[in-house]
């Protein structure tokens, strides 16, 4: 059983570590994201403001770098835990990994980890801007469902799909 309150999370074949910006290899991941000059750097950016603290204990409103194998592959943010009991994701793979289907792993890992180990959540969404296909298409074959334009939301029904027992 992991503990919510960890910094790091191995989760199947994925690891989340919690963004450390004094991290050298943290740094020059997020630096290669922002230099991607994309919609993916607004929800970077503000891990590099002055009010930024990325030690909180909780897994929720937290940044994490994804790596696979001991390379850092991608970026994720887990919004809190709202009135609704849901959570937002934002992730980005780092160009050189893409197309190699670590968004389709993270998504799938990431979705099964919160709906496994946090009875609340009732349900997952992304927002994916419209012309970002390749994202759109990762997340309906992982089992999002289109909610609107940008929105893309996935429930705990998710879990019985993937042969994993339902909390």
């Amino acid at each position: 059983m992991h503990n919510l309150n960890t910094t790091c999370f191995n989760i199947g074949s994925l690891t989340l570590e919690k963004v450390d910006l004094d991290d050298k290899k943290h740094l020059e991941l997020l630096q290669i994201l922002l230099l991607e000059n994309n919609e993916f750097s607004g929800f970077i950016k503000p891990l590099f403001s002055e009010n930024f603290s990325g030690n909180g204990a909780s897994i929720y409103s937290s940044h994490y770098i994804v790596s696979l194998k001991g390379f850092n592959i991608g970026y994720v943010y887990i919004s809190n835990l709202d009135s609704f009991q849901r959570v937002s994701l934002n992730y980005v793979i780092e160009y050189s990994f893409r197309g190699k289907h670590y968004g389709k792993l993270l998504l799938t890992e990431i979705s099964e980890f919160l709906f496994q180990k946090d009875i609340h959540i009732k349900e997952i969404e992304l927002y994916i801007e419209n012309s970002n296909y390749y994202s759109k298409k990762v997340a309906l074959d992982v089992g999002f469902q289109k909610q609107g334009l940008f929105h893309y939301r996935i429930d705990r029904s998710f879990l019985s799909h993937k042969g994993i027992k339902k909390i």
